[in-house]
């Protein structure tokens, strides 16, 4: 879809309303926010083009957001991450509800045939197009990612995009010895031994997320589209267009 011309006008408005740092805050974010006008629910997905729903966003973090939706303002988000053998699966099925959609990389395996290492290579770019997908829903749906590494490829830093679009994040973590042992018993491969050592090298924490969480939705609270730093986007707060 052909993207929308925000008026000169209206760009105006819009900065004069919330200042010219760019809204989305994404990995090598410019800051320069007077570079491009941002659609809060995506011009692609039928986001108007009016001020409650335009944000100032610089070029790069317009561009590496690719219409994904705020957690809250479509589907909300939450992503489960934690080394091989942590329980993120059955942390999932204890907490999801009739309805949610779950995306997970180990069900994804089973399904491929034998659960192996090939099924689950296969899984993993399964996971990615079920997220971008998963992404850009507009409807009011919980989705679940569940993911040992917030990090791919194309998203070396997934975690802070994932903190920049406000999904709440779960981490899950256990000693190494009792790791390595469900392992054992699981017989799982090589990779997953390795997997996590580059769990321990990230030195991800859920007080490290949750303080990443508040610092950013201070920052949603202050462009008006949640209640609140402590709460995800409240009906309240969403822009009325």
């Amino acid at each position: 879809m052909k993207r929308k011309r925000v008026p000169p006008n209206m760009a105006a408005q819009v900065l004069l309303t919330f200042g010219s740092d760019c809204w989305l805050d994404m990995p090598g974010c410019t800051h320069r926010g007077t570079e491009t006008m941002d659609h809060v629910k995506p011009y692609s997905l039928y986001g108007p083009t009016v001020p409650s729903n335009l944000r100032p966003a610089c070029k790069h973090c317009n561009s590496l957001r690719a219409d994904r939706v705020v957690s809250g303002f479509g589907a909300q988000v939450t992503a489960v991450i934690g080394p091989p053998c942590v329980g993120k699966t059955a942390y999932v099925r204890d907490h999801m509800a009739p309805g949610d959609i779950v995306v997970d990389p180990s069900r994804l395996a089973v399904a491929c045939v034998d659960g192996g290492s090939e099924a689950h290579a296969l899984a993993d770019t399964l996971w990615g197009s079920a997220y971008r997908r998963v992404s850009r829903m507009v409807t009011a749906r919980h989705v679940w990612l569940v993911r040992a590494l917030p990090t791919s490829r194309n998203s070396p830093n997934m975690l802070a995009e994932w903190i920049a679009l406000n999904y709440d994040v779960v981490v899950l973590d256990a000693d190494d010895q009792l790791l390595r042992g469900r392992m054992a018993e699981c017989r799982r491969g090589r990779e997953d031994v390795e997997l996590l050592k580059r769990w321990r090298r990230l030195g991800i924490t859920q007080a490290k997320v949750d303080e990443m969480l508040e610092t950013r939705r201070t920052q949603l609270s202050r462009l008006r589209l949640i209640d609140g730093p402590s709460s995800p986007p409240a009906v309240s707060a969403r822009p009325r267009w």
